[in-house]
């Protein structure tokens, strides 16, 4: 996982999503893909902390290269 000295979130960080509000953290398996008319998978969220592993580490990439710099801004 990442380590940011500064707190900002930046493009290229191994990141796990946590929700503060029932403590859970995101997972999810990409070879569990679901039958739509759209690509999907299903996630879920556990209350075990079960650290980084393939299920629940995300890599954020940028859409456009070229645009912007490397923090990512959300909200």
């Amino acid at each position: 996982m990442t380590y940011s000295k500064d707190g900002l979130l930046r493009f290229n960080d191994n990141i796990m999503l946590m929700c503060k509000h029932t403590n859970s953290f995101l997972a999810f398996d990409l070879a569990d893909k679901i039958t739509s008319a759209d690509e999907a998978y299903a996630c879920t969220t556990t209350t075990k902390d079960i650290g980084p592993c393939g299920r629940t580490v995300l890599f954020i990439i940028k859409v456009d290269e070229e645009e912007g710099d490397e923090v990512v801004r959300y909200g």
